[in-house]
C-alpha cells in the first residue's frame, strides 16, 4: 500500500531546495510504481512549486510535461486538480523564457495550448494575455505600446495574478516606454505597502533601479537598492536581481558590490537558470571592470574556476571571465529571440556617476555606520594572537585573512561561517567610566566591582551588508569567545550583562530589535521641552528619529511612540521617503494611523517660536509627523505629533519579536525550571492550549519532565486546568525575589 504520509513527513523535514526535490523525486517514483494517480499528480505539483520558488526552476520546466501527461491520462482526478494544473502551466511558461535552450516556437506552442485550455476549462484569457505581455518584456520583442494592458480588459478569475503583480507589470511597461509620471503613480500603492506579495515590491524596486541607473539617477537607484537587497539577499528565486545590484554598485560603490558578489557567487556556480546566470555575470563583469586595484582580495568558493588560495584575484582577469560568460548566454538568448537585446544590454555603457541627477525625493536611508560591540576586560591589551585565533575558530568561524595594525592593538580579520563572509576589526583601548552609558541590565555587586576594576575596553567592529541583527549576533559570539568572563558588554551605548551576552551567543536566533538602538532623552535648557532621539538606527542604514513635541510632563508617552516606531522600522528594514505615508499603530477603533517625516532642518518651520537649536539633533535626522493626506495644491498635509490622541493608541505586538521570544523560551526553559523550584508562587508560561487557535497564560503548578501543568484564569472566580509541553510554550515569566525573569532576562537567575 502506498504510504503518502511518509513522504509528506520527509518533505516537511527536508531542507528547502535541492534536498526537498530529492525527497519529492522519491515520492513520485513510489507513486508511479503503485499507479496512485492522485499522488502522482500531487507530488509532481509540489515538485514544480519547490523548484520554482526554492531553487532555479529548471526541474520544474522538465517536470511539467509529466504532470500534464498524468492529468490527461486520468480523467477521474481532473476536476479537483484543474486549477493546480493551470497554475503550474502558467509558472512553466513564465519560466521557460529564462532558458535559452527552449525555443521560441516551443514557448509559443505552450502558450497556445494554455490558451486553449483556458477556454476549455472556463477561464478568461486574462492570464494568457498577461503571459504574452510579460514574455515580450523578457525577450526584448516588444509589442506596440497600444497593445499593452489588454489583459486588464479580460474578466478576473482565479487564474489571474495578484493585483500587486499585475500593477508591477504595468509599471514595467510604463518605464519601458519612458512614461515616468505614469510609472510613479502606479508605484505609489506598491511602495506604500497597500499592494504586496511574495515578489512585490521586489520586482518594482528592480524596475526603478534599472530605469534610474540608465538615466544616471544613482541617488534614487541606490536608495531603492538598499531597500531591495535585504528582501532578495537569500531568495534564490529572485537571484537575477542580485546581478542588477552588481551593475549599480559598479558605478556607485565597488566595495559594497564586492560583498554582494562574494555572497552570491556560491549560488551562481550551481545555478542552472540561464537568465539568472546572465544577469549575475554581466553585473560581475561591470563590477570588476570598475575595480581600481589590479589585485582584489576576495574569499571565493574553491569550486570557482579561477579560485586562488591566496585570496588575491586579478580584477581584469575576473572581468574578462564574467564578460565571456555573460556574452555566451546573451548570444544564445538573442539567437533564440531573433534580436540583439541581451548582447546590447551587456555592452551598454552606464552613465558616469556625477551626483547631479536627483529626483528631489529625500530618502529614509543614510550612510551605514559601523556596528560595534564592546567588552570590559581586565587589561588594556589584546590577548595573544594565537589564543585570539583559537577563540574565534572555537566560536564557529574560519579565518580567511588577517592583518595586524598600530602596535598590535588592532587586528583585522575576514571571517567565514559557511553562510556569511565578513570583515571585523578587533581593537582595545582604555576602559571608559561605566557611568557614561545607560545601564540597560541589572548588575550585582560582584559585577559592579569587576567593572570598576576593568582597565581595558575591547571593541569588535564591522561594516558590511549582513542584516544588522545577524551581524550583531556574530559580534556577540566573537566578543564572548574572546572574553567569556567579561562582566559587561556595551551595544549602542547600552551597558548589558556579560552573562546575558554569553547566553545570547549560544542562541539560534538573533537579538531582538530593541538591542539595535537606544533612545536618548534631553531637556532643553530653561524650558520644559524634552527632545527624544534614537541612536543606532544608522548602523542599519536608516536615519535617526527625533521628536520635538515632548515635555517633562508627557515625555514617557512620546518615548513609547518612538520605541514602537524605531522597532517597527527596523523590522521592516526601511524608513519610507520623506513626505510619504506609512502606518505605525492603530487607534481604539483599529484604524491605522498614518505617519510621515521631514529632515530636522526642514521640520523646524513647524516650530517657529520654540527656540530649537541644532545642538540636540543632526540636520538630517527624521522628525516624525502625522500624515493627513494631500492638499488641493498637491503638497502633503503634515501635523505635529502633539495633535495625536495619545490615550487612544493601540500599539499591538511585533510578530518578528514574538517569534524570537518563542524560540528563546524553549531554548532557555531549563532556567525557568530551576527558578520554579525556588520560586513556585508566581510562575507563568504563555502557550498554545488544546485549541490551536487559543493562546493563554498558564499559572504553573508543576513541571514533570517536559510536561507543564497549571491553571488558566477564566474569570475572577473561575479557573480551568491546563497541560502543555515545552514545545508548545511561547513565553514565560517568573517573579524571583524582586525581579521578574523572562526569556531574554534569564541571566537574572541566582543573581539577586
Amino acid at each position: 500500500m502506498f504510504d503518502a504520509e511518509k513522504y509528506l513527513d520527509e518533505y516537511a523535514d527536508a531542507q528547502k531546495g535541492k534536498a526537498a526535490l530529492r525527497v519529492l523525486k522519491k515520492a513520485i517514483a513510489a507513486a508511479d510504481q503503485e499507479k496512485e494517480a492522485e499522488w502522482q499528480f500531487t507530488f509532481r505539483h509540489k515538485y514544480i512549486h519547490e523548484s520554482i520558488f526554492e531553487y532555479d526552476a529548471v526541474d520544474a520546466v522538465i517536470m511539467f510535461p509529466e504532470l500534464l501527461s498524468v492529468f490527461d491520462s486520468n480523467p477521474d482526478i481532473q476536476d479537483e486538480n484543474k486549477r493546480n494544473l493551470m497554475w503550474d502551466f502558467k509558472y512553466t511558461i513564465n519560466n521557460a523564457v529564462y532558458f535559452y535552450n527552449i525555443s521560441y516556437e516551443q514557448i509559443k506552442v505552450l502558450s497556445e495550448e494554455f490558451r486553449a485550455r483556458c477556454l476549455k476549462y472556463g477561464y478568461s484569457l486574462r492570464a494568457y494575455k498577461y503571459l504574452l505581455e510579460k514574455k515580450s518584456l523578457d525577450t526584448g520583442n516588444f509589442l506596440p505600446e497600444s497593445e499593452y494592458g489588454s489583459f486588464l480588459k479580460e474578466p478576473e478569475d482565479t487564474l489571474k495574478d495578484c493585483k500587486a503583480c499585475e500593477q508591477t507589470t504595468q509599471v514595467s511597461i510604463a518605464l519601458a516606454f519612458g512614461d515616468e509620471e505614469k510609472a510613479r503613480k502606479l508605484s505609489e500603492p506598491i511602495f506604500s505597502g497597500q499592494l504586496r506579495c511574495s515578489d512585490v515590491p521586489q520586482d518594482a524596486y528592480e524596475e526603478w533601479i534599472v530605469f534610474n541607473m540608465e538615466k544616471g539617477n544613482y541617488t534614487d537607484a541606490v536608495a531603492d537598492a538598499k531597500r531591495l537587497y535585504p528582501l532578495v539577499r537569500d531568495r534564490v528565486d529572485l537571484f537575477e536581481k542580485i546581478g542588477i545590484l552588481l551593475s549599480l554598485y559598479s558605478v556607485t560603490d565597488v566595495y559594497t558590490g564586492l560583498n554582494i558578489f562574494s555572497h552570491g557567487l556560491r549560488y551562481w556556480l550551481k545555478c542552472h537558470n540561464h537568465m539568472e546566470k546572465y544577469y549575475f555575470a554581466q553585473g560581475a563583469y561591470r563590477l570588476f571592470t570598475a575595480a581600481d586595484d589590479d589585485s582584489t582580495g576576495l574569499v571565493l568558493p574553491k569550486e570557482f574556476e579561477l579560485y586562488s588560495e591566496s585570496n588575491l584575484y586579478d580584477s581584469a582577469q575576473l572581468a574578462e571571465y564574467f564578460y565571456k560568460e555573460a556574452l555566451r548566454i546573451a548570444q544564445a538568448f538573442d539567437k533564440r529571440n531573433s534580436n540583439n537585446y541581451y548582447t546590447e544590454y551587456l555592452n551598454q555603457k552606464l552613465p558616469d556617476n556625477t551626483g547631479e541627477n536627483f529626483s528631489g525625493i529625500i530618502h529614509g536611508y543614510t550612510e551605514t555606520n559601523p556596528s560595534s560591540v564592546f567588552a570590559y576586560i581586565p587589561e588594556e591589551e589584546l590577548m595573544d594572537p594565537g589564543e585570539m585565533k583559537n577563540a574565534i575558530k572555537k566560536a564557529g568561524f574560519r579565518i580567511e585573512l588577517e592583518a595586524e595594525m598600530e602596535d598590535k592593538k588592532i587586528v583585522r580579520f575576514k571571517l567565514n561561517d559557511d553562510k556569511e563572509i565578513f570583515d571585523i576589526i578587533i581593537a582595545v583601548h582604555s576602559a571608559p567610566d561605566p557611568e557614561e552609558f545607560r545601564q540597560y541590565h541589572y548588575f550585582d555587586e560582584k559585577e559592579k566591582l569587576e567593572l570598576s576594576q576593568a582597565q581595558g575596553f575591547c571593541a569588535v567592529t564591522s561594516l558590511c551588508n549582513i542584516p544588522a541583527d545577524q551581524l550583531l549576533q556574530y559580534q556577540i559570539r566573537i566578543i564572548c569567545a574572546l572574553y567569556p568572563e567579561s562582566p559587561a558588554v556595551m551595544i549602542r551605548d547600552n551597558l548589558l550583562s556579560g552573562k546575558w551576552a554569553e547566553i545570547q551567543a549560544s542562541s539560534s536566533v538573533t537579538p531582538t530589535v530593541d538591542y539595535l538602538y537606544r533612545l536618548n532623552v534631553y531637556q532643553q535648557a530653561d524650558s520644559d521641552r524634552v527632545f527624544i532621539r534614537t541612536t543606532g538606527l544608522n548602523c542599519s542604514g536608516i536615519r535617526e528619529l527625533i521628536c520635538f513635541d515632548a515635555t517633562k510632563d508627557n515625555y514617557t508617552e512620546y518615548c513609547d511612540i518612538m520605541c514602537f516606531a524605531a522597532e517597527l522600522i527596523l523590522i521592516r528594514g526601511e524608513l519610507p521617503d520623506s513626505k510619504k505615508s506609512f502606518a505605525l499603530m492603530q487607534d481604539e477603533k483599529y484604524n491605522r494611523i498614518q505617519f510621515s517625516w521631514l529632515p530636522a532642518q526642514e521640520a523646524l518651520k513647524y516650530y517657529p517660536d520654540e527656540g530649537i537649536t541644532d545642538e540636540y539633533f543632526d540636520p538630517s535626522d527624521a522628525v516624525l509627523f502625522l500624515y493627513k493626506g494631500q492638499k488641493t495644491d498637491g503638497s502633503v498635509n503634515l501635523c505635529r505629533l502633539n495633535e495625536l490622541d495619545r490615550d487612544k493608541l493601540m500599539y499591538g505586538s511585533l510578530y518578528a519579536t514574538e517569534e524570537k521570544t518563542a524560540v528563546c523560551a524553549k531554548e532557555r526553559f531549563d532556567y525557568f525550571r530551576e527558578a520554579f523550584r525556588q520560586y513556585p508562587d508566581n510562575a507563568y508560561v504563555y502557550a498554545q492550549t488544546d485549541d490551536e487557535s487559543e493562546e493563554d497564560w498558564i499559572k504553573v503548578s508543576s513541571i514533570d519532565s517536559d510536561t507543564i501543568r497549571g491553571s488558566i484564569k477564566i474569570s475572577d472566580d473561575e479557573e480551568t486546568d491546563a497541560e502543555v509541553s515545552v514545545d508548545e510554550i511561547l513565553d514565560f515569566s517568573i517573579k524571583l525575589q524582586e525581579l521578574v525573569m523572562k526569556p531574554d532576562t534569564v541571566y537574572l537567575f541566582n543573581r539577586e
